[in-house]
Parts: structure tokens; C-alpha cells; sequence
């Protein structure tokens, strides 16, 4: 215990109190202080220096400290049942944190900031709490559900990441889960978008939507919207690998469906590409052990009978404009047979064309043989025309 001034305490002592005053001090020192026999009064003066504290210290009264005070042990206050207000203030005005006993709440209020600079645990393992952080607009707020085990967004809550330059190729998003159930749907990522828009809209909404952006010179490298790879693994037996599925549906009965595409792709170039340009491009890779594919197109129907009309046009082509080759094959391609129909299906028409015109794929016959060749197909191998006859019956 250090007395900086003596004179300066007696002022601030009672005078009847001042030897009661000096040895409880005294004590203090050697840490012998009886519970509750220092009073406020008696120590509300800043150069009064506690070196020792073996008991309790009674602040029954409002106290007024313009200098440090140092707690270098368990600091309690209230009891269990029964608290206490306590509010510290910042070093801006209406800046404060305040302890609200009657609200079993601590508030931070008028700008005051919460700095955590570690760890933050809430709850434990296997026993969770919920957390709620609001926006600024009404009913918008990310809540963690414990009861769920889920991150929740309500209301109008957008989740973005700041633009940010990598140095080095890095994932900024990652999603995996494991599952060990053999039936239902496992998802790792699941997007939904709804309109509730009435009336005529020109809007459009994407469940999904992903851009591969370039902006710099890139040189021998891809840019790629959406990539899909499908692997199977280790022991894995009859499954099924599509590392795209896309299905277009139509739920309960709407009122009008104008298309109904189930995969639309587009193209859009403001420059000719200088080595290839395609709209679909299919590609196998052969591994250590090659061996063909069944097709590189192969169309399918499901749920569909025989003698059902599944649809008008197996390729349909409604274009506008010039095309070189309506097919085309690679000069390294040797191909057994150029179109095959098996001989279990029934194939009413196989070439339709519409009016014949002058140099056109199918023209009306004016040559001989005459009567019964109708029309001829114009066709060019090696650079020299010819004409494949066209009979308007059967021939015998």
C-alpha cells in the first residue's frame, strides 16, 4: 500500500474515521482484510494503490474513479437470480456496451463495434444454438437452425463474394458430401429459382446460371461456362454416368407452354473463330484400352409403345441462310454404312423434299429416260455433278 498524499486523503477521510481508515489500509497490505470492512468513501481516491486483497471489497454507493483500476483476479457481479446493470462507454458519443440484467442481454448501442480478433464456438459438439443476424431490410436475415442443421437465408438475402484477382488457379466454392444410402437422391448442390410474376413478363429466370469469363490474353487455354464430370470409382458396378442431365417439365397443367426445350445451346460470335465453330461439338477420348462407342448420337424414348407418334422429325432444321453440307464426315473417316435403318423398324418416307426447282437437291426430269422417273436427286462426287433417278411407282 503507497499513501502518495497524505494530507490529500485526510481532506477526502472523515476526521472521526481517519485511524479506522489507516489501519484497515494497513491490512490491506498484508492481505488481513475483513469482509466488507472498506467502504466506499473510505477508498474513492485515485492514489490510493490496493497491492494485496484477501476479502471483499463493498461499493454500496455510487463511486466516481478518474483513474486505472487493475483486477487481477475473478470479477462477479450480482448473484445467480438477482444482477446488475453494467455499461461501459466508448470514445464516441452514444457509443456504449451495457450488460441489461433485466433483459438477460448484452447490447452494443450508438456504433459501438464487436472486435473478435479468435475462435468463436457456440454451443458444442452434438448440442447446438440458434443464430440470427438481421439486414437492413425488413424480415431479411441468415439464421443458423441447430434443430435443422441447416444455414437458412430469409427474405431478401443475396450470398456474394467480393471480385478478387488470384495469382494461382484456386476453387473459391467447394460443395462435397458423402452418402451412404443406396436409394433417393443425393445432392450436393441444389439451385431453384421461382417467378411469381403475373402477366405478360419479358423477364427470365435461371435456377442456375454460370459464366467462364476471359478478359486478359489467353493463349491454348479454355473457357468454360459450366463444366460436368461424372466419375465412377473403386469398386462401382452397374451405374449409370451422365455428367449432364437436363429435363424440361411441365407440372400439373398450365395454362399455355409456348417451347419446350430440353437443352437449348447458342452460340454468339463477334469474330470468327479461326479454327472451328459448332454449336455441339461431341468428343470421345480413347484411354490405355480404346475401344467405340455405340454412337455419338443416340436417341432414346421412355414410357413410349410401339405405333405411338413420338415425334414429327427425328432432325429438324428450319434454318435460314447458306449451308455448305447438311453432313458432313472428316476424310479420315471410314464409314460402313453412311445411314443404316435396322430392318425391324418401319421407315415410311425415307427422303422428303419439298417443290423441285433448277439446280436444287431434287429437280422435276426433263431428260430421258422420261414417264416413269418423275424427278432426279442432284448429287456431287468429286467435284462432278450427277443425277440419282426417281420413280413415281415401284419399278418391276
Amino acid at each position: 500500500m503507497a499513501l502518495s498524499n497524505q494530507a490529500f486523503l485526510k481532506n477526502l477521510v472523515p476526521s472521526d474515521a481517519w485511524d479506522t481508515f489507516v489501519t484497515e489500509v494497513a491490512a490491506i497490505a498484508t492481505g488481513q482484510v475483513p469482509a466488507g470492512s472498506i467502504s466506499t468513501a473510505e477508498l474513492a481516491d485515485n492514489a490510493v494503490t490496493v497491492a494485496k486483497m484477501a476479502a471483499t471489497l463493498d461499493l454500496s454507493s455510487n463511486t466516481v474513479t478518474l483513474g486505472t483500476i487493475q483486477i487481477s483476479g475473478a470479477t462477479t457481479i450480482g448473484v445467480d437470480d438477482t444482477g446488475y446493470d453494467f455499461k461501459a462507454f466508448g470514445a464516441t458519443s452514444g457509443a456504449y456496451m451495457l450488460w441489461d440484467e433485466s433483459a438477460d442481454s448484452l447490447l452494443l448501442v450508438g456504433g459501438a463495434k464487436l472486435n473478435v480478433q479468435g475462435e468463436v464456438t457456440v454451443g458444442v459438439d452434438d448440442t447446438g444454438y440458434d443464430v440470427k443476424l438481421f439486414g437492413a431490410t425488413a424480415s431479411a436475415y441468415l439464421l443458423w437452425d441447430e434443430s435443422a442443421d441447416s444455414l437458412v437465408t430469409a427474405g431478401l438475402v443475396k450470398i456474394s463474394q467480393a471480385d478478387a484477382l488470384w495469382a494461382a488457379a484456386t476453387t473459391t466454392a467447394y460443395f462435397r458430401s458423402s452418402c451412404s444410402a443406396t436409394t433417393g437422391e443425393h445432392i450436393a448442390l441444389r439451385a431453384r429459382a421461382e417467378s411469381e410474376a403475373a402477366g405478360a413478363a419479358t423477364g427470365e429466370t435461371r435456377g442456375f446460371y454460370s459464366q467462364g469469363v476471359a478478359n486478359a490474353s489467353l493463349y491454348a487455354g479454355h473457357v468454360t461456362g459450366i463444366f460436368g464430370n461424372a466419375i465412377a470409382k473403386d469398386a462401382s458396378t452397374s451405374v449409370t454416368i451422365r455428367a449432364g442431365f437436363f429435363e424440361a417439365e411441365t407440372e400439373a397443367t398450365p395454362t399455355e407452354v409456348a417451347n419446350m426445350y430440353g437443352i437449348h445451346t447458342r452460340t454468339k460470335a463477334h469474330i470468327a473463330p479461326t479454327t472451328a465453330y459448332a454449336i455441339h461439338l461431341l468428343e470421345t477420348e480413347k484411354m490405355a484400352t480404346g475401344f467405340p462407342v455405340d454412337a455419338f448420337l443416340s436417341l432414346k424414348t421412355i414410357t413410349w409403345a410401339a405405333g405411338d407418334t413420338i415425334a414429327t422429325a427425328l432432325i429438324d432444321a428450319p434454318v435460314t441462310g447458306t449451308v455448305t453440307s447438311a453432313i458432313r464426315t472428316g476424310a479420315n473417316l471410314t464409314a460402313t454404312n453412311f445411314i443404316e435403318i435396322d430392318g425391324s423398324d418401319t421407315c415410311t418416307t425415307f427422303a422428303e423434299f419439298s417443290a423441285a426447282a433448277t439446280d436444287k437437291a431434287v429437280e422435276t426430269n426433263s431428260g430421258t429416260p422420261s414417264g416413269a422417273v418423275a424427278q432426279i436427286i442432284r448429287v456431287t462426287i468429286a467435284g462432278t455433278p450427277g443425277y440419282i433417278p426417281v420413280y413415281a411407282s415401284k419399278p418391276t
